[in-house]
């Protein structure tokens, strides 16, 4: 503990003392990236000589007096003041953030965190080229390395810089002495726990909200839309999960979403520069990139920035050399240089001294990466996404703990940033949670901490780390204030920052559709008020042109349909049909037919347009249905052939027509003009493991009463395995002879079925309900995720509700089978259970009684128990019965003798209604004619048992003689 503070000041460059202050009212208040300072109330009889400047130490820490301390003057000798001795980092306030260059209170860099620090830490010492610097001696600690990040600040003080880039990287830091570090979070396990009561460690608890926030336990994480291609991501072309969102239901199971952007990432190529060359080393190479460019880029758009070297923080269009795998940089203006007073203008780069010297790293932005890069991204959006809901799924409170201090003397203090735990039973809380603040009196050691796993940073303590910035928007008339987006400046859109002229032109071409040129968008466009085309008269008779009313309706003059037509009413013909087979393969129609000899034909198909060019192929197997309708016949023939050649300059196909022993119905007949020719398979067989897609097709035939897909289709006789799917009149295959149906009944023939729900009923129309065997059963399987099911459909009358039974589970237990009764129950199959019934198994109830000592006895010589156990089956339910209030025990003897018997009653074992003890007495045994008069006596259990509203009656009947 410190009793006396030591009050120093820097006289000639020596540390003297000048003054020396109680410690009484001493507070050190130190918070995460938040307060490091000591405050000090004395009241003295004369004014201390204390002045701005002076400092103290504490830990081996100088705190400084950077303001005028404030005071109360009660009297000429009553003086009450007030000292606020700050941490080193709180000179960095005094220094504005300037260009190491240009000196210029704007700055923006692309960098990993380290280069801003290092920019910092330029900044704060005073060196011989930083001669504005208002310090010495700091330092960088440990600095993780980052990724790169395009930041820019104007007026920004350094103190607040540290807090910035900690939110923008991600990060927490620390200042020790003039040592700057920054972890992932400050944390230091000390395996405590403070709750209240003697021993515990705490006085008094107080628990409040961080802030106006609320938990979030589902999150839609979104990334950046950086050379993302038209089309994919969200609506706004974002990079998003595949799976949309993320959950976490660690501490609430209440659902409460959020959107959250991570910007800056997106699909990515980072490379190097190799080998430049050329007019101010403008030309490099680099043979990482594994893509075209040319083929990838988005318009005018793609631009490549570096990260490192002369050039970092620069967008530069470029040249791009496949073949060579080589960029040529355009020249850009310098916009960091001065502009030339001759020139009126600033130089170009690259140039004689800023310029390209191999290893710089750079990036690519407005390029549609490949799937690769886009996975990547994704995978990085997961993680980042993961590990944002991981912390802001904790609920957003704080506890201000009072602590016993005289507790803490032998546990070596609290700092911040320590996990400690706080429990308080009677609120059934109990967290591990960090202190992110402390106060404590140095004098007594009485200690006073909050702990929370948010930051809060309070407006008094925000306003002291922004006033130098305040002071620069207020002296420079506001024009400091506002940050201006160039043309290809790659910072987000903020309501701190506006767009110059070209960039507005920009973003409205890439947003907005033209009305000066061609326009195109891969988006919905909606015209709610509708359309007109060309000049539109609406009317049916002297119309023109095109239109489309807000109502849906629209007239044209002419209307083509290169691939389908589909109308909900077509009015001309309200009623459709199809005779014969309808086959949806390639088709064409015989124009003219010319036999070549040995059954081969050349068939000229007719063109039905300019542009209509025949599709069949070499070994396509085809057929024609031919009629004698013409010449007053009545009969049907098929035509079956095998393509041999095709010649798309004709529009015609030989074909050689299949031997009668090869075609259905062992007759072949040759083509004819006028019909049309159709495609059913190929006869082209794939090697091992490969597949001919045109060997399969599907067909709707009215004249076989069914639809049909057919595979594997080498020849014109269909075998069996032809038939992958059918639906309607069952085929001839040998499958049905096994079967109780024929080829007149209706049905589904396929080789495989994937169902997500399949109902049968029974030819009364009753539902046959589905029944699961679920093995063995288990208390986990009912807690999982496939707990164990009773599914029922539900349909509403005005007589009641009527209830389908569709699916039922079962289990074995106990020896038994039980079908689930409650849909996901919990509950134990047992004798009683309402959520189970017995299936399989012995269902009588039973009793069984026994004596502790054997079953046959001396005269005098009775001591024994006799018990009973009741069983369901071979389940023993003697703990559940008489565990029941509503069961009921009865007990009586037969002697033989019945007056003694009537007044014989039980004597139950430890109140246990199923065990008697049994002696030689009248009251309670075997009565005292035992063995004289009678030589054996019975003894007769009832149990009663309720069961379903109803009572169950068991008896049994036990007797025993004597020797």
């Amino acid at each position: 503990m410190i009793d006396i503070l030591e009050v120093y000041r820097v006289v000639s460059g020596i540390d003297t003392k000048v003054a020396s202050i109680a410690s009484d009212d001493a507070i050190l208040a130190n918070g995460i990236m938040n307060k490091n300072e000591v405050s000090v109330t004395v009241v003295t009889d004369t004014i201390p000589d204390i002045q701005e400047g002076d400092f103290i130490r504490v830990g081996g820490i100088k705190y400084k007096i950077n303001r005028a301390s404030e005071f109360a003057d009660k009297s000429s000798v009553n003086h009450t003041t007030t000292y606020l001795f700050e941490a080193p980092e709180y000179t960095l306030i005094d220094k504005i953030l300037t260009n190491k260059i240009t000196q210029s209170t704007r700055v923006t860099l692309t960098g990993k965190l380290r280069d801003w620090l290092e920019l910092l830490i330029w900044n704060v010492n005073k060196t011989d080229d930083n001669p504005l610097g208002v310090d010495t001696g700091w330092q960088l600690g440990n600095i993780p390395d980052t990724e790169y990040m395009t930041l820019s600040f104007d007026g920004i003080d350094c103190r607040s810089l540290l807090s910035e880039l900690a939110s923008a990287y991600g990060y927490e830091y620390y200042v020790h002495d003039h040592t700057i570090i920054y972890v992932s979070r400050i944390e230091n396990e000390r395996n405590l726990t403070f709750t209240q009561g003697q021993g515990g460690g705490l006085y008094e608890v107080e628990q409040s909200n961080v802030d106006s926030g609320d938990v979030t336990t589902r999150v839609y994480p979104v990334g950046g839309t950086k050379n993302m291609a038209p089309g994919e991501g969200d609506e706004e072309g974002r990079l998003m999960l595949p799976e949309k969102y993320l959950e976490n239901f660690s501490e609430t199971n209440r659902a409460v979403e959020k959107k959250i952007v991570f910007d800056d990432i997106h699909p990515s190529f980072t490379g190097f520069v190799e080998n430049p060359t050329g007019e101010n080393y403008r030309e490099f190479i680099c043979r990482d990139i594994d893509f075209n460019i040319d083929e990838l880029a988005i318009g005018d758009d793609a631009r490549i920035n570096f990260l490192t070297g002369d050039l970092m923080g620069k967008s530069f269009e470029f040249k791009w050399d496949n073949s060579n795998k080589k960029i040529t940089l355009i020249y850009q203006e310098d916009e960091l240089a001065p502009i030339d007073p001759e020139t009126q203008s600033r130089p170009l780069i690259p140039s004689a001294a800023k310029h390209l010297r191999g290893g710089e790293e750079f990036n690519f932005t407005g390029i549609r990466l490949g799937e690769s890069y886009k996975q990547a991204a994704i995978s990085k959006l997961r993680e980042k996404a993961t590990d944002w809901l991981a912390f802001n799924s904790q609920k957003r409170v704080k506890f201000t703990l009072d602590v016993d201090y005289r507790y803490m003397r032998k546990k070596g203090g609290l700092e911040c940033g320590d996990l400690i735990t706080v429990s308080i039973p009677s609120r059934n809380i109990s967290r591990i949670i960090r202190i992110v603040s402390t106060e404590k009196n140095l004098k007594t050691g009485k200690l006073s901490c909050v702990v929370s796993n948010y930051l809060t940073e309070k407006w008094e303590d925000k306003i002291e780390g922004q006033i130098s910035s305040m002071q620069a928007t207020i002296n420079g008339g506001g024009a400091g204030s506002v940050t201006v987006l160039e043309k290809y400046d790659e910072r987000p859109l903020t309501d701190k920052n506006v767009l110059s002229s070209l960039r507005t032109l920009l973003e409205i071409a890439k947003r907005a559709l033209s009305k000066e040129h061609s326009d195109s968008t891969d988006y919905l466009l909606k015209l709610l008020a509708g359309g007109e085309f060309g000049e539109f008269v609406d009317s049916m008779i002297a119309g023109k042109g095109a239109g489309i009313f807000p109502d849906g309706r629209g007239q044209f003059e002419r209307l083509e349909v290169r691939g389908s037509l589909s109308v909900l009413d077509l009015i001309i013909n309200q009623i459709q049909g199809m005779e014969s087979d309808y086959s949806f393969t390639e088709i064409g129609k015989i124009e003219s037919v010319e036999d070549l000899g040995e059954s081969t034909y050349r068939l000229k198909i007719e063109k039905r347009t300019d542009f209509d060019f025949m599709k069949f192929q070499e070994n396509d197997v085809c057929f024609s249905i031919i009629n004698t309708l013409l010449t007053g016949g009545s009969e049907y023939h098929t035509s079956w052939m095998r393509i041999l050649t095709t010649n798309a300059q004709e529009n015609s196909i030989t074909v050689v027509l299949y031997p009668d022993s090869e075609v259905p119905g062992g007759t072949n007949y040759p083509p004819l003009a006028g019909y049309n020719v159709t495609r059913r398979g190929n006869s082209t067989l794939p090697e091992e493991g490969g597949f001919n897609e045109r060997a399969q097709s599907w067909m709707i035939s009215s004249r076989e009463g069914r639809i049909m897909f057919l595979s594997n289709v080498y020849k014109p006789i269909l075998e069996d395995y032809n038939y992958a799917l059918t639906i309607g009149k069952l085929p001839n295959i040998k499958a049905l002879e096994k079967l109780p149906v024929t080829t007149e009944d209706v049905g589904i023939v396929a080789q495989t079925v994937i169902a997500e729900k399949f109902y049968q009923f029974d030819y009364n129309g009753d539902v046959v309900p589905n029944k699961v065997d679920r093995g063995v059963w288990s208390l986990e399987t009912a807690q999982s995720g496939a707990p164990y099911r009773f599914v029922q459909h539900e349909l509403s009358k005005p007589s009641g509700s009527e209830y389908t039974l569709l699916e039922q589970h079962t289990v074995y237990h106990l020896g038994c089978k039980w079908g689930c009764l409650s849909d996901k129950t919990t509950d134990e199959p047992k004798w009683n259970s309402p959520s189970w019934g017995l299936l399989e198994g012995d269902s009588r109830y039973s009793l069984q009684l026994s004596l502790s000592g054997g079953e046959a006895f001396v005269i005098g010589g009775v001591d024994t128990v006799m018990s009973g156990r009741v069983f369901y089956g071979t389940i023993d339910i003697t703990d559940d019965v008489m565990a029941d209030g509503v069961t009921e025990v009865e007990w009586f003897r037969d002697s033989g003798n019945v007056p003694a018997d009537n007044l014989w009653t039980p004597e139950y074992v430890d109140g246990n209604r199923l065990a008697i003890h049994i002696d030689n007495g009248n009251q309670h045994g075997v009565g005292s004619d035992f063995g004289f008069v009678s030589r054996s006596v019975a003894f007769i259990c009832r149990v009663f048992i309720p069961v379903e509203g109803e009572m169950q009656q068991i008896e049994q009947r036990f007797g025993f003689d004597i020797l």
